[in-house]
């Protein structure tokens, strides 16, 4: 679970060449309607920062929570859009001043989290008319429950129930399913899930340390196993279709990038220092962050986020984006959490639809690369 935000060192993750060689200059990009915008999110009275925990598909709609700095013990899920701003979706009946939203369906309608009911932590489902209702756990007994990701209309959730040793699960209308753990393992998480429902990927501890699963209801939980530049795997997001994962493990030199299809299996896309969070529908741009947020995809590499939209000619004054978290189906709308003039801020970046194809200079901003 995420708690209060702790501040994370300003750097910046210098763009990594996706060639052999030590700099690379972009030739051809693409030109933009206008330069991208950013937007500050607000956090609720008596509270003093916004966290973005998740963004929906469409991009409409953020989520997370709001609370204090000085006291960890308080937050309030929140719900965010630039029509209605930031809304507070509640507590559970019984519960402590604790709720945090970290999933949201792809239309924005439905938020998922955790949230405190008397003493057990309890996964919840928030919608507009029914407002928060605490989802079923694998047993009434059980201490903990988290959801964490929804399908496009909602319906179906995914994220983790149980004690010390929590399972994987799935929520549908008609109840809840547990995914399970691998063999060896004692706990395990669904963190992502596709816009049907029909595909969850997420990581479990197993025989071999912590490793990427990715289950379907004919194939089960399937271990992913790690490649070999690593010493675990944790998956973090999954394209529409469910054939790609973005994820990240941990080396003996620090976390690493990392990319899985079901045409390819694994594949190492480089050092990043921190955590992958968020994929397009297509699988082809993940966000995520290290010492700052980044951008990566296949014609670019890894790139310092702040860096690639200053050259789409965003003006950044005052801003550190330190964490990437989101990004929404199309790769039009990217969200997460930074500094905005010394104070904390959660963040959402519109980029605008691209234009012809011509010339941009971006070759500066590959002159310097993270020493791996």
């Amino acid at each position: 679970m995420r708690h209060a935000p702790t501040q994370v060192r300003p750097g910046s993750i210098l763009l990594r060449a996706s060639v052999a060689s030590g700099s690379l200059s972009i030739g051809a990009a693409l030109t933009f309607a206008g330069p991208p915008t950013i937007v500050s999110i607000p956090f609720l009275a008596g509270d003093d920062y916004a966290y973005g925990s998740g963004l929906s598909a469409d991009g409409s709609t953020l989520v997370g929570y709001s609370g204090l700095m000085n006291n960890g013990n308080i937050a309030h899920a929140i719900r965010w859009t630039a029509s209605g701003g930031t809304e507070y979706l509640g507590q559970l009946p019984g519960g402590q001043e604790f709720s945090i939203a970290y999933g949201v369906s792809g239309n924005g309608a439905v938020a998922v989290g955790s949230a405190f009911e008397a003493d057990p932590i309890r996964a919840f489902r928030w919608t507009s008319g029914g407002g928060m209702q605490a989802l079923e756990q694998l047993s009434p007994t059980d201490p903990f429950g988290q959801a964490v990701a929804a399908s496009a209309d909602g319906s179906v959730i995914t994220g983790c129930s149980g004690t010390q040793e929590f399972r994987a699960v799935r929520w549908t209308p008609t109840g809840i399913q547990e995914i399970g753990v691998l063999p060896g393992g004692q706990q395990a998480v669904g963190t992502a899930i596709t816009p049907d429902g029909s595909v969850v990927v997420g990581h479990s501890g197993s025989a071999n340390g912590n490793v990427a699963f990715r289950w379907t209801q004919t194939d089960g939980m399937q271990d992913l196993g790690k490649p070999s530049t690593v010493n675990s795997s944790f998956a973090q997001a999954v394209s529409a279709d469910g054939s790609t994962i973005a994820a990240w493990g941990y080396s003996d030199t620090g976390s690493r990038l990392l990319r899985w299809t079901t045409a390819g299996g694994w594949a190492d896309l480089g050092s990043i220092g921190g955590v992958a969070f968020g994929m397009t529908a297509d699988g082809s741009m993940i966000v995520g962050y290290g010492d700052s947020a980044f951008l990566w995809t296949e014609a670019l590499g890894i790139v310092d986020l702040s860096s690639y939209l200053a050259a789409r000619g965003l003006d950044l004054s005052g801003w550190t984006l330190n964490e990437a978290e989101g990004i929404s189906a199309d790769g039009s709308v990217i969200m997460g959490n930074g500094f905005f003039n010394g104070n904390f801020s959660a963040w959402v970046v519109t980029i605008p639809s691209p234009g012809a194809t011509t010339l941009l200079g971006l070759g500066g901003l590959m002159g310097s690369r993270r020493r791996r």
